[in-house]
């Protein structure tokens, strides 16, 4: 007896996977998150809002440059604020950060003390 398993399974990306090819083809998202994160620092912020960042972001992209039309979206918000806490260990807790649905387990936050901070 021949089973025919000739059938399509639609595999959709996850946030985590659209992040990873969002950053590949923005490198410089990331670099003005880290610029602007670190003025923050330097300023004193012992803590910040990684959603402070983005919008920061997208004020210097659409308002103070003509960087071009394209949208950050929320669903990478958390992610830039662990690839920067993971960059930077010293920094780890700067960001606030709370489990990601689709979250690999490689990045996934540990508990301490009561904030989620990027492990």
């Amino acid at each position: 007896m021949q089973t025919d398993f000739n059938f399509e399974i639609d595999f959709k990306p996850t946030n985590y996977q659209k992040f990873i090819e969002w950053h590949g083809r923005h490198p410089d998202v990331y670099n003005l998150f880290k610029r602007f994160t670190f003025e923050a620092i330097e300023r004193g912020h012992q803590k910040l809002s990684a959603w402070f960042i983005i919008n920061r972001i997208r004020w210097e992209t659409s308002v103070v440059t003509d960087a071009g039309d394209f949208k950050i979206s929320n669903d990478k918000i958390g992610y830039y604020s662990r690839k920067f806490m993971k960059d930077y260990p010293e920094y780890e807790g700067f960001f606030r950060t709370r489990p990601l649905k689709d979250e690999p387990t490689e990045v996934a936050p540990k508990k301490t003390t009561g904030v989620d901070v990027y492990a």
